[in-house]
C-alpha cells in the first residue's frame, strides 16, 4: 500500500491518506484526534490510552533550575516613549500571545503522557508569569514576562496555572495568551481578532496608551500536516495567513512591538524519542508527515521547512509594517536553526521535552525563554539561528537599552 500511495502526486496522497481515516470506521476517531487537534478532549482521551497501553514509559520529574539573571537594572524611559525604536523593557506595560500548543504549553508540567494534553500556560516561554513553585519569577523560570517584571513589576497580559483560553479559573488564567492547541497559519487572523477584542474592552489593559509585545509563534502543525492538507499548507500560503494576522494588528493595534519566530526545523522533533513506543505512537498522531519513512517526501518536506523560514523573513523585512512610528513587527530566528539538545554521551536530552517526546517541557520553556530574550536584545543583523544552551545572557543597558529594530540596529 506505502508503494501504491507513494506513487501518486502529493496531492492525491492526501486524498488517499484521508480517505483512509475518515472511510474506514476503525480509524474514524484516529482522523479526528490527529486532522484536528483542536479537540483537546479526544486529545486527552488518546493520550489516556497510550498511558494505558505502555504505562509510565516516558514519565519524568521535573528537575529544580536557578537561573543566574546577570542583567542590571535600567529605569523606563522618564515619559512614555512614542517610537517603537526607542523601546525600554521597563517600558512594556503588556504582553499578549498568538499561536499553537507551544505558546499554550502543553504538556510543560506534565509528569506523564496524559498531563501533555493540560495547557500548563504559566510556563510558556513567551507569555508564562507564574506557576506552581515560585515560577513567577525569573529566577526560577526563564520566561519573557517573567524578565520584564525586574524592570516593571505591573505588568499585565501574563498566562498563569494550567488555563484554556477561554477558561480563567481557580487553576490558572490564560489572559492575553490567546494559543489555541492544534492551530494552523489559517487561524493566526481569528486569533488576532479576539486579542484586539479582548484589549479592547477589558479594563485591565490600558488600549490606546500602553506598550505591548505580542508574540506570534506558528507553522508546526502546518508542516506536521503537510502531506494532508497540501493545498492549504503550501509557503505562500503559509506567509498570506500571517500577513493577514500582521496586517490586521498593523491597522488596528497602537504602540506595539511584535516578536514574529521562525518555525523550528520539524525533523528534529520528530526524531526525538523513537526507540519509546509512547513517543512513537505519540509522533505519529501528531506529525503524521514527518513521520513517514519516503527520503524523496521527507527532502520535499524540509524544503518546504526552509521556505516557510525564508519566506515569512522576507516579509517582515520588507517594511510592510514599518510604515507607522508606533509599531514594528521583526523576526526573532533562535530556533530557525537548533538542534535538539543532547546528552554527554550523543543521544538526545528529554529531559527538555514533555512525555510526549514533541512539546517542550518546563525545562524546555525556560531555555527557550532565555533564547527569545536574547534575540531581542540582538541587532537584526547578529541574531542567533539557534538555541545553545548556556550561552551568556543579552542584556538591555544604559548605553544599549532598546529592543531591536530594523531601524535601530544600525545595520
Amino acid at each position: 500500500f506505502q508503494e501504491i500511495v507513494a506513487s501518486k502526486p502529493i496531492n492525491m496522497r492526501a486524498s488517499i491518506f484521508l480517505c483512509l481515516l475518515i472511510c474506514s470506521p476503525a480509524l474514524a476517531t484516529y482522523a479526528d484526534i490527529c486532522i484536528d487537534k483542536t479537540n483537546d478532549t479526544d486529545l486527552a482521551g488518546f493520550l489516556n490510552n497510550l498511558y494505558e497501553k505502555y504505562g509510565p514509559e516516558t514519565s519524568m520529574v521535573h528537575e529544580t533550575i536557578t537561573n543566574d539573571f546577570t542583567c542590571d537594572y535600567i529605569s523606563p524611559s522618564a515619559s512614555v516613549p512614542t517610537s517603537v525604536h526607542a523601546l525600554r523593557p521597563g517600558d512594556i506595560k503588556i504582553v499578549a500571545a498568538l499561536g499553537d500548543s507551544l505558546s499554550a504549553a502543553n504538556g510543560a508540567g506534565a509528569t506523564t503522557i496524559t498531563e501533555v494534553a493540560l495547557q500548563y500556560r504559566g510556563l510558556a516561554f513567551s507569555i508564562g508569569g507564574g506557576y506552581l513553585g515560585g515560577s513567577n519569577s525569573v529566577k526560577s523560570h526563564f520566561s519573557v514576562p517573567n524578565a520584564l517584571k525586574f524592570y516593571n513589576s505591573n505588568i499585565t497580559g501574563y498566562a498563569t496555572g494550567i488555563a484554556k483560553y477561554e477558561v480563567n479559573n481557580f487553576l490558572g488564567k490564560a489572559h492575553l495568551d490567546f494559543a489555541i492547541p492544534g492551530s494552523k497559519s489559517r487561524k493566526m487572523y481569528n486569533e488576532s481578532i479576539a486579542l484586539v477584542a479582548e484589549m479592547q474592552s477589558n479594563s485591565d489593559y490600558n488600549f490606546e496608551d500602553d506598550w505591548k509585545l505580542i508574540t506570534l509563534f506558528i507553522g508546526g502543525n502546518n508542516l506536521c500536516q503537510y502531506c494532508v492538507e497540501y493545498d492549504l499548507d503550501t509557503p505562500s500560503a503559509y506567509v498570506a495567513d500571517i500577513q493577514k494576522a500582521l496586517d490586521y494588528l498593523h491597522d488596528n493595534v497602537p504602540k506595539a512591538f511584535v516578536n514574529v519566530l521562525t518555525v523550528m526545523e520539524i525533523d528534529q522533533i520528530v526524531a526525538l524519542g523513537n526507540d519509546q513506543s509512547t513517543c512513537y505512537d505519540a509522533h505519529q498522531c501528531m506529525c503524521y508527515c514527518a513521520m513517514r519513512n519516503d527520503i524523496d517526501y521527507l527532502l520535499e518536506l524540509q524544503n518546504i521547512n526552509g521556505r516557510y523560514q525564508s519566506e515569512l523573513t522576507e516579509l517582515i523585512q520588507s517594511g510592510r509594517y514599518d510604515t507607522r512610528e508606533d509599531f514594528t513587527a521583526v523576526i526573532q530566528p533562535f530556533l530557525q536553526s537548533t538542534a535538539a539538545p543532547t546528552k554527554d554521551d550523543g543521544t538526545k536530552d528529554l529531559t527538555y521535552f514533555a512525555p510526549d517526546c514533541f512539546h517542550f517541557s518546563k525545562k524546555g520553556h525556560n531555555y527557550a525563554g532565555e533564547a527569545l530574550w536574547n534575540n531581542m536584545f540582538e541587532r537584526v543583523c547578529e541574531k542567533s539561528v539557534s538555541w545553545v544552551l548556556g550561552e551568556k545572557l543579552v542584556c538591555p543597558t544604559e548605553e544599549n537599552p532598546y529592543l531591536y529594530t530594523y531601524q535601530n540596529s544600525g545595520c
